[in-house]
């Protein structure tokens, strides 16, 4: 059409819905301080509360497991405090005969 202006069209051919095929035709004008924005409006819209519930949900969760997880390494964190004040305050660490198991409850 032009420098500035295209066409932009369309064919519609499906018989078994329409009698006859049908052309839309659209001409646009540039116009470089028109500014289009992203349209962010889907079917996913009406969903959205039951979406951010749920990812709240997830939340929830995965703060009760962390905090059940603090708890149970709880013991080992304590023991390797005191053996970093007793190395502190002497230099040295003694042997550790009763080394408590590897406690990890993602597994």
């Amino acid at each position: 059409m032009g420098p500035d202006q295209l066409e932009y069209g369309l064919t519609t051919d499906d018989p078994s819905v329409y009698v006859e095929p049908f052309t839309v035709l659209r001409p646009m004008m540039l116009d470089n301080d028109f500014l289009m924005l992203q349209s962010g409006c889907h079917e996913g819209n009406y969903g959205m509360p039951n979406i951010l519930s749920a990812g709240r949900a997830d939340e929830d969760y995965a703060m009760r497991a962390a905090l059940e997880a603090a708890e149970l390494r709880r013991p080992q964190i304590e023991a390797m405090k005191a053996r970093t004040a007793e190395w502190q305050r002497t230099g040295t660490v003694a042997a550790v005969d009763d080394q408590p198991a590897e406690v990890n409850p993602d597994r």
